[in-house]
């Protein structure tokens, strides 16, 4: 009998950026360039965010956002922090 072929289902990733307020996702990668808003985060940026806890396989909540694309603060456990939109942007995420 054929049996069609199953495919793993599709992971979404998105960036942190856009989470919204009380949503949560695990991080995927830290990239040097956020698609499609032209911000560039430069290895600098890259290397603070990993220092502060932005790595692969840690969960990020967005506690609080401002409106008109202002800062976000953002639980790494039991660690607040305040981003720019800019900068939450090229953290990517497979939301929760």
């Amino acid at each position: 009998m054929y049996k069609p072929a199953q495919h793993p289902p599709t992971k979404r990733y998105i960036s942190l950026a856009d989470l919204l307020q009380g949503e949560s996702g695990t991080i995927v990668a830290i990239h040097e360039r956020h698609h499609g808003k032209g911000h560039d985060c430069h290895t600098g940026l890259a290397n603070r965010l990993k220092a502060l806890g932005f790595v692969p396989g840690r969960t990020v909540k967005i506690e609080r956002r401002e409106k008109w694309g202002g800062p976000l603060q953002v639980c790494i456990g039991t660690t607040a922090i305040i981003l720019r939109s800019s900068e939450a942007g090229v953290i990517e995420v497979m939301p929760s």
